[in-house]
């Protein structure tokens, strides 16, 4: 939302974006069906909505390019990743992936991200 610095801020703006910041965090949880993260996920979640918060501002300075829904969609698969790098080291958000793999399918949004990363992924074949 803000990363300091602004003209208006205040002790009650920051408390008003802190708030903000607070309940998408508890709605991406909600969403990826977690009560109570650990550091590693909870970590995970705050990371992501700074990355979402500098992309939006960035994207506002490049006159709102590329088109909203492809900012969008590249932001998902940067929680995907997210996700994904995570839960190769943590049980928890493996648990999480887990579980939201298996309600994809084979036409989302996931799927699509997996097809696209295969030939990117499969440069580093030679490291196993």
């Amino acid at each position: 939302l803000l990363r300091g610095g602004s003209v208006v801020e205040t002790p009650q703006t920051t408390a008003i974006v802190d708030e903000v910041r607070r309940a998408a965090a508890e709605q991406i949880l909600l969403h990826l069906g977690v009560e109570r993260p650990g550091l590693r996920l909870g970590m995970l979640v705050r990371t992501w909505i700074a990355a979402v918060e500098a992309a939006s501002l960035i994207w506002l300075g490049e006159g709102k390019r590329p088109p909203a829904p492809e900012l969008r969609d590249w932001m998902v698969d940067h929680l995907v990743a997210l996700l994904t790098a995570t839960a190769a080291g943590d049980e928890e958000t493996m648990e999480v992936v887990r579980r939201l793999l298996a309600q994809e399918t084979s036409e989302g949004p996931v799927a699509d991200l997996a097809r696209r990363l295969l030939p990117v992924v499969s440069e580093a074949a030679h490291l196993l």
